[in-house]
């Protein structure tokens, strides 16, 4: 969302971080969220794989290179009910 250099996914993207925070809420528990907070660079690493292989597949590779290797993100972000990355500059 934060890379990608697309528009007209982003609505459909800011819809699939949506559901995904509504499945966490109805699910986390405290001893979960210590959990993944613990995994949390292990999870993004697996989220910017799948992001990498995407935007690829759509020609972005100049914006795939500046994905961040470790998450930039707080558990606390990620989990915000309105917080959405901004938009960087891609070339």
């Amino acid at each position: 969302l934060q890379y990608a250099p697309a528009q007209e996914p982003r609505y459909g993207w800011i819809g699939s971080i949506i559901d995904a925070r509504h499945e966490i809420f109805d699910r986390i528990t405290p001893t979960i969220r210590r959990e993944l907070e613990g995994e949390l660079q292990r999870l993004y690493a697996g989220g910017r794989k799948r992001a990498e292989v995407g935007m690829t597949g759509h020609g972005e590779t100049e914006a795939v290179k500046l994905l961040p290797n470790l998450c930039p993100y707080t558990f606390d972000q990620i989990l915000e009910e309105d917080w959405y990355p901004e938009p960087v500059e891609t070339p």
